[in-house]
């Protein structure tokens, strides 16, 4: 399967966070209405477009 040169590929990154951060995340997906899969993906998204991987490896 050929992907258009303008899509991102998608890509499955197993990752391993706390449960209370994972119950924030839910927190926030609901009073955004969407899916906290949905609302991980957008944060990993502008983590990596902004080159933000210092400021979060360093917290």
């Amino acid at each position: 399967m050929r992907q258009s040169s303008d899509v991102p590929p998608k890509i499955i990154v197993p990752i391993t966070i706390p449960r209370h951060t994972v119950d924030s995340l839910r927190s926030e997906a609901r009073r955004r209405d969407e899916r906290a899969d949905e609302l991980a993906s957008r944060i990993i998204t502008n983590v990596v477009t902004d080159s933000l991987f210092a400021a979060v490896l360093d917290h």
